[in-house]
């Protein structure tokens, strides 16, 4: 044993040596094995790397250095044009009309607030093809033109003797993306001279990004503090370093503006919609367009006014009327209203959610109106079991079987979440798609999706009048070409869903997304449609507009190579309805809300408490409103159910109180502030600390932690008629953080309506040191006077320091500790308090057994209140520890007036190189590959033949009854596990086996028979998923391509191998398999089974133009949130392998363990006579030698007891030569 520098223990072993040769390979290729009968390959492979990888090894005040590695490209040769466009899957291209066709790797980073941003790049690791043509970039991709169609050159480039483009890297300027400043950062991997005809590939980028005061374009205020609730996952997906910025969510409802015609009788239809939403909590603006202007321009001017100037920041839009029409507001674009949402930056995302109240007339206008407030405010409770039903159709077969994987998915959703019933509708079954419909809606059903081809196959607006589905309104998402045509003068489909009806007996729908245009593509309706959804289900998204926004992140995401296709689907699909309307998903409960009905005006406190009705239990989170003529006012209830307004005094008569939850019937009361005949309360209160008299601190007149306060008062009397005589008064309180030393004053008699003078001092109490900043102080102040008593509540804040660590810079040479450095770090702590940390020593402590801390205490002197303070530290990380390994520190924090406080940052060990594991992921699974031979647990390549039509398989398989021979065949089924498997802490005995190159946990996913592979975790595709290689796959029959299963009853594992032909050109063979280890026999540190994937024969290539190219391999948990991907688009995340024949993956909840290194020219094996013996080379500091022998060369040493242990560096292993083969590993302590 060795001692950890910070006084624990840790062990250290010496890397496994196997007796074999070992051997590395740099292999340059310039043009490699053909992807596709068009597709090549142009770059260097070494060790496996992924294709695109970007590092962020600087991240401070002052810098952020981004480091782009390029593995390679693809040279996608067009035959019919003689010449090559070039891509990096999963990345953009350089899209300038007659430009080469270049592609571009880019990344958002947040940026400071009020900084100057310039930037520098360096390259290296240059590649250079000669004699090539690059074809010139058109509007649409090169692979779609029609060979007949003549190519735009520009003239100006490809007659010049220089590269395109100019620069290696560029940095954009700096934009706001609502909440946060950022900069694209851009770097051209591939430049291309079109005279000498030469493509160069820049293989390693760092672009540095450099902060200077003075910046002027596109500042903030102030570095943001809290970001839109929303909009935090889509920061996490877009910014590369968002993961690194200290940022809280917000949790205020946002503004809502609602644009209308200058129409009087249209202003006033809509008034009610107004005040049920300011009663909801909404500030609500309403302006027409005599305010806004009438033209799209104008509007979104006015709309970016008031995003800019609206606090809380404007959240939603509702547009009144049809886009033309008598009671019409005009459309942002010929497609429909989503540029009007576009307020941040210069990207095509939606910062806000819109919605339209389309309607041709007013009385269709009268009835949307009465829809919403009534769906929202007084849900249908006649008949409730439509809230939790649904219907789901794929009507066409020309928009392909993917629609019904995609309807099954919707449908299996809504399911896990409580559904009852979601019926279905395929083009496969026969049968009207409307009588479907029609009996659908009328029966009840709480939403309705449709996937089709151009219009809803024979649904048409009279079918929609048609429908008596009275209150039981569904929401209707029709992705589909021409069913949201709302341009148009004719009433689109998701158009008359929304007016059908009167204001008495709605029907139809309450909000409806539809498709403008006839261009679509399955792919991208598919991935919008499961957007939409997984908003609801997936993540706790409920408003209509937000979940529209969703779905077009969802292709933001999933198709960054194509952000014009992107850019296009955003715009074409438009929400029919409220965009801050949430839908129902559950029956509504009830809730019981608690409080004084009616209080004296004058009150400075009303507490309200909120518990549900079935259970009496606290109701969290709900949202609670005052609203009324001198009040509006938002509070979220905490754990304990309950919320406190602070009431202005000068408030009297009704207002409104409105309590709202999902899935709860809102709460509508009111409370009465009543003028009394007499009623005294505090009006004024004075904090004096100046140290004179009884009080003590540092004159600021703020309260802080460890002061003595002197609290004057004043009081007035609040009545109409009756004087207050004798008056005393008593400060109360239970709060720990105070003792109260004078607590009683009396005060002269009060008049009606009369205010006393402050009495100085009223009150003296001290604080304790242990208050932190913003604490609310809990007073209660008791009056009496010979008329009556009253009690009020006394809040009072807390001035302290609040200093937290901000930023480190690690002193290196590469700006990072890697494993067996010694380093500085740099730590930079920032005080978000009220008061200046004053003589503030941090002590630096890592419970981490392999980070020894050299120098662990800093002074870091006075820290003024938003100011900053840094110092510096002295690390070292053990050789042994597991590179890119998130390390947690913890800063323990002591100043003066007794300040102290603890605050955490975690700090990246090394980068991840292929031979590393993955993970772990959120729950604990790691991804070792057989590369990963520096770690216990690393697998070896040992494939298990189960296909008795292969010579001398293993075992007898049994044959899956699959039946995938063809192009939307696809099929899954399910099977049981001999043994019970834990997955992700779930227990499973079934699972379901896709001919796609996947299985699922449960047997409800044999639901499921995606071949549209996504990234992981994704709920694009099945829950507790395995993937080894989700593809389009399909079997055939001669010779056999199928799948097959068995059980290994001695080994206590299932194995499943897929033998199969890829739907990719060519039809590439795949060969793989799954093994499930049973966790009784191969135990882990959770209990969670092992699962290993192997490949015998793998093609991870481009599949047909309509399909997600290259397979995706990783695994992902019953909620499809959490999971480790392994590659997807050919993309490899650092630590993987490059798929491979003879690749083995295994994913365990085990920790790996980074054993040392064996030199393996100093081992040797010999055999003398029947013994066995072992020599290798002394290894410094070592003590002792483990060695572990079995019968198989692929053996994992984790948990395994050592087969025996020596001193000396030679080993005889007596008389076993002839009972063998043995085979060897040896660590060492």
């Amino acid at each position: 044993m060795l001692q950890n520098r910070n006084g624990g223990k840790i062990i250290l072993k010496g890397r496994t040596a196997f007796l074999s040769l070992l051997s590395s390979i740099f292999l340059l290729i310039f043009i490699s094995s053909s992807l596709s009968n068009t597709t090549e390959w142009f770059g260097r492979i070494q060790g496996d790397e992924p294709l695109v990888t970007v590092d962020i090894p600087i991240h401070n005040e002052n810098t952020i250095k981004l480091a782009f590695r390029i593995n390679g490209t693809l040279l996608k040769y067009i035959p019919s044009m003689n010449g090559y466009e070039v891509a990096i899957p999963g990345e953009g291209n350089i899209d300038i009309e007659g430009k080469p066709s270049l592609p571009v790797v880019s990344r958002l980073v947040a940026v400071p607030a009020q900084a100057k941003v310039s930037f520098r790049y360096e390259y290296d690791d240059v590649l250079i093809k000669e004699d090539i043509d690059i074809l010139p970039s058109m509007q649409v991709p090169l692979s779609d033109i029609d060979p007949n169609i003549e190519l735009t050159y520009d003239n100006e480039t490809y007659n010049t003797d220089r590269f395109f483009p100019e620069n290696a890297a560029e940095a954009g300027r700096p934009v706001v993306l609502r909440d946060l400043r950022i900069v694209r950062v851009s770097v051209n991997p591939a430049r291309y001279n079109p005279v000498e005809r030469i493509l160069t590939l820049y293989r390693s980028i760092e672009v540095t990004l450099n902060f200077e005061t003075g910046g002027v374009e596109n500042i903030l205020a102030s570095e943001p503090v809290t970001i839109s609730r929303s909009f935090a996952p889509i920061y996490e997906s877009l910014i590369a370093n968002y993961s690194l910025l200290d940022l809280e969510e917000d949790e205020v409802l946002g503004s809502l503006l609602i644009i209308a015609p200058d129409n009087p009788t249209v202003l006033n239809i809509i008034q009610p919609l107004v005040e049920w939403k300011k009663r909801k909590g909404f500030p609500t603006i309403v302006a027409d367009l005599s305010q806004t202007g009438s033209t799209a321009s104008q509007i979104t001017t006015y709309i970016q006014d008031v995003y800019d100037t609206s606090e809380p920041q404007l959240a939603y839009l509702i547009l009144i009327g049809d886009c033309a029409g008598s009671v019409a507001v005009p459309a942002s674009n010929p497609f429909g209203d989503h540029d009007y949402s576009r307020l941040e930056g210069d990207d095509f995302l939606a910062d806000i959610a819109v919605g339209r109240f389309s309607c041709a007339n007013t009385t269709q206008l009268m009835t949307e109106v009465s829809k919403v407030i009534g769906y929202e405010s007084n849900p249908y409770m006649g008949q409730t079991e439509w809230y939790k039903k649904g219907a789901v159709v794929a009507a066409h077969q020309s928009s392909g079987i993917s629609t019904i994987q995609t309807k099954r998915a919707i449908r299996y959703k809504a399911l896990m979440n409580g559904y009852t019933a979601v019926d279905t509708m395929w083009f496969t079954m026969g049968g009207s798609i409307s009588t479907f419909t029609s009996n659908a809606f009328n029966s009840g059903i709480g939403f309705y999706n449709f996937r089709g081809f151009i219009g809803m196959t024979g649904w048409n607006n009279a079918s929609t009048n048609a429908l008596v589905n009275s209150f039981k309104l569904p929401f209707v998402v029709t992705i589909t070409c021409e069913t949201g045509d709302i341009t148009t003068s004719a009433s689109a489909n998701s158009e008359e869903f929304f007016r059908v009806g009167t204001p008495s007996n709605p029907t139809g729908a309450i909000g409806a997304v539809g498709t403008a245009t006839h261009g679509t593509h399955t792919r991208h309706n598919n991935c919008l449609d499961m957007g939409i959804f997984s908003a609801f289900y997936d993540y706790g998204v409920y408003g209509m507009g937000d979940a529209l926004n969703n779905g077009k992140y969802y292709l933001y995401i999933n198709y960054p190579y194509n952000p014009t296709s992107v850019e296009d689907f955003c715009e074409w699909n438009n929400l029919i309805g409220d965009p801050s309307c949430q839908l129902w998903t559950d029956i509504p409960q009830t809730m019981t809300v608690i409080y004084q009905d009616t209080i004296p005006a004058g009150s400075t406190n009303l507490t309200i408490a909120v518990v549900d009705s079935a259970s009496g239990l606290p109701l969290e989170n709900v949202d609670v409103c005052l609203y009324g003529d001198d009040i509006h006012s938002f509070v979220l209830t905490g754990e304990n159910g309950e919320v406190e307004f602070q009431l202005p005094q000068q408030i009297e008569g009704e207002t409104d109180v409105t309590c709202c939850r999902h899935n709860y019937k809102p709460y509508l009361g009111r409370v009465v502030l009543q003028i009394e005949d007499i009623f005294i309360n505090y009006l004024n209160v004075t904090i004096d600390d100046d140290n004179i008299g009884q009080s003590s601190g540092n004159d600021d007149d703020n309260i802080n932690p460890g002061e003595t306060i002197e609290l004057g008062i004043s009081l007035k009397n609040f009545g109409q008629s009756l004087t207050a005589a004798n008056i005393s008064t008593a400060l109360i309180t239970d709060d720990e953080l105070i003792s109260l030393s004078d607590s009683i004053q009396t005060f002269p008699d009060l008049l009606p309506q009369s205010v006393s003078p402050v009495v100085m001092p009223s009150f003296v109490f001290t604080v304790s040191t242990e208050a932190s900043d913003d604490y609310t102080l809990d007073f209660d102040l008791n009056i009496t006077c010979d008329q009556g008593q009253w009690v009020s509540g006394m809040p009072l804040p807390v001035a302290a320091p609040d200093v937290v660590y901000q930023s480190h810079t690690v002193i290196d040479t590469n700006n990072q500790i890697d494993p067996g450095e010694q380093v500085e770090i740099v730590i930079t702590l920032v005080n978000g308090g009220g008061l200046s940390a004053e003589s503030l020593f941090a002590e630096l402590y890592c419970l981490n057994e392999y980070i020894y801390i050299l120098q662990n205490a800093a002074d870091y002197g006075n820290i003024g209140a938003g100011q900053t303070a840094s110092d510096t530290f002295l690390l070292e990380a053990s050789p042994y520890t597991i590179p890119g390994a998130i390390i947690d520190f913890e800063i323990y924090l002591n100043g003066d007036n007794g300040y102290a406080d603890t605050t955490a940052f975690e700090l990246q060990i090394g980068s991840k190189v292929s031979s590393d594991p993955l993970g772990p992921d959120e729950y604990g699974y790691y991804a070792l590959d057989d590369t990963d031979t520096l770690y216990t647990g690393c697998p070896g390549y040992d494939w298990v033949e189960i296909d008795s039509n292969v010579p001398g398989y293993q075992y007898p398989g049994i044959l899956l009854p699959l039946s995938d021979y063809g192009d939307e065949q696809d099929d899954t089924v399910p099977i049981n596990i001999p043994f019970t498997f834990t997955y992700y802490g779930v227990e499973y005995t079934t699972i379901a086996v896709c001919s796609n190159g996947w299985l699922a946990f449960g047997e409800d996913m044999a639901y499921y028979t995606n071949f549209r592979n996504w990234n992981i975790p994704n709920t694009l595709g099945p829950y507790a998923m395995a993937a080894p290689f989700w593809d389009d796959l399909y079997l055939i029959n001669s010779p056999p391509k199928k799948v097959y299963a068995y059980y290994d009853a001695d080994g206590h594992r299932l194995i499943i191998e897929w033998n199969v032909m890829n739907s990719a050109p060519g039809n590439p063979p795949e060969k793989f398999q799954v093994i499930l280890y049973d966790p009784e026999y191969h135990p882990t540190e959770t209990g969670d089974g092992e699962i290993l994937f192997q490949y015998e024969e793998v093609w991870n290539v481009f599949g047909i133009y309509s399909d997600n190219h290259f397979a995706t391999v990783g695994i992902e948990d019953q909620t499809s949130q959490i999971g480790i991907q392994y590659t997807y688009w050919n993309g490899y995340p650092d630590g993987a392998a490059v798929l491979s024949d003879g690749r083995a993956i295994k994913f365990t909840t085990n920790t790996p363990v980074h054993l040392g290194s064996l030199n393996i020219d100093d081992m040797c094996i010999s055999i003398v006579q029947d013994d066995v013996v072992l020599n290798w080379g002394e290894v410094q500091d070592a003590s002792v030698y483990y060695i572990y022998r079995s019968d198989s060369p692929y053996f994992d040493i984790a948990g395994m007891t050592p087969y025996d242990s020596t001193s000396e560096t030679e080993y005889t292993d007596a008389g076993v030569f002839q009972n063998g083969p043995f085979f060897y590993k040896v660590t060492w302590e």
